[in-house]
């Protein structure tokens, strides 16, 4: 699903941001649409992790290989950002970029899942200026 906010750009992506804990291990085809979208449109998919510990884990350094590995047929790289909410990481990454897209991954138990019912995060999705492509997760 995509959802395209009143006041987002409504133009063709050349950059997607993907927020990521790297704590859920996802699996290449719950990612299809976002590939097929970067793959599709040129767009890169800039990879965002908002740090919580100074240094990732085994599982989430596992996790990252993944994605890049899965990345690997669209142009992709990895950024990090400290010291904010997740909201506000993300919105602060959006907005100085000027990327196109934010996409995610709907899970109950994935990152950013878990603040998506508080008021900061619907407050984002009203106010965004970016389409949403939220996917699915082949868990649930």
């Amino acid at each position: 699903m995509i959802v395209v906010p009143q006041l987002a750009k409504r133009e063709i992506p050349k950059e997607i941001v993907f927020p990521t804990n790297y704590k859920t291990s996802f699996k290449k085809q719950e990612l299809k649409h976002l590939i097929n979208i970067a793959k599709s449109s040129h767009a890169s998919i800039k990879v965002l992790h908002v740090s919580e510990e100074d240094k990732l884990n085994e599982q989430q350094t596992n996790n990252k290989k993944l994605l890049d590995e899965y990345f690997e047929e669209v142009s992709h790289s990895f950024h990090l950002l400290s010291q904010l909410s997740v909201p506000a990481a993300i919105n602060c990454f959006v907005e100085s970029r000027e990327s196109d897209m934010v996409a995610f991954i709907n899970s109950k138990h994935s990152f950013f899942a878990s603040i998506l019912n508080q008021p900061l995060v619907k407050g984002i999705a009203y106010s965004s200026k970016v389409p949403i492509l939220v996917m699915h997760d082949l868990k649930n």
